[in-house]
């Protein structure tokens, strides 16, 4: 009586055995069905960030060409059409400033044309009364090819008192100063001192401009002399 029973209980074990393990590679195989679609999930998920990344990295590099934006309606595709808005606008001002810069650099270069045609001297002087920058006739009234770092005492223009003042009020004081015949060697000259402001720090510097006006005074002479006669 026992042997028949120990045989039918061993065939409900292995018969349980074969539902356990049955059900165990189907929740193995649900188990690895999940993880797949979990997996793919999240890349697709992810993968627009990972892009959104290297836009990012390109931008910052200056790499600011219009982008395809991913078509999603969620929150990544929302910041991604607003990262694209912000590079869009970026680059439209990067352009306008580009734009600016090219108008200023030729305005710089008309600006230096025209004073370098002047038949006036013209210094520009820093802080420590050395040269900043001078005109052709100024080099050619000096005799000097070349005036930068000279300090303005030790040129002839600024060798004269009068004009020497004249710089060192528009240096501390802000002054402004015209000058009628200055007489510098055997020359006279008219000379305007102006404070002037040097770069985007706002350095004080001074502006001096000379203008020859020898014959000028020279036929004034001969006039007073003719009314005296």
């Amino acid at each position: 009586a026992l042997a028949p029973r120990a045989a039918r209980l061993a065939d409900e074990a292995d018969a349980q055995q074969r539902e356990s393990l049955r059900l165990l590679a189907i929740a193995l195989a649900v188990a690895c069905v999940l993880g797949a679609l979990t997996a793919l999930r999240a890349d697709r998920t992810l993968r627009p960030l990972a892009v959104l990344r290297d836009r990012a990295r390109a931008v910052a590099g200056g790499d600011l060409a219009a982008a395809t934006v991913p078509q999603r309606d969620d929150e990544i595709g929302d910041l991604a059409r607003e990262f694209e808005r912000m590079v869009r606008s970026v680059a439209a001002r990067d352009a306008q400033l580009r734009e600016a810069n090219t108008e200023i650099r030729a305005a710089e270069r008309h600006l230096e044309q025209v004073v370098s045609s002047l038949r006036a001297a013209v210094l520009v002087v820093r802080g420590d009364r050395t040269v900043e920058s001078a005109n052709a006739a100024a080099l050619r009234w000096e005799e000097q090819p070349g005036l930068e770092g000279v300090t303005v005492d030790a040129t002839r223009l600024g060798a004269a008192p009068l004009v020497r003042d004249a710089v060192a009020a528009a240096l501390q004081d802000g002054e402004t100063r015209a000058l009628d015949a200055v007489p510098v060697g055997d020359r006279a000259l008219d000379v305007s001192v102006a404070p002037f402001v040097l770069g985007e720090d706002g350095a004080r510097g001074a502006l001096l401009v000379a203008d020859d006006v020898t014959e000028r005074e020279r036929a004034r002479g001969r006039l007073l002399q003719a009314e005296r006669l």
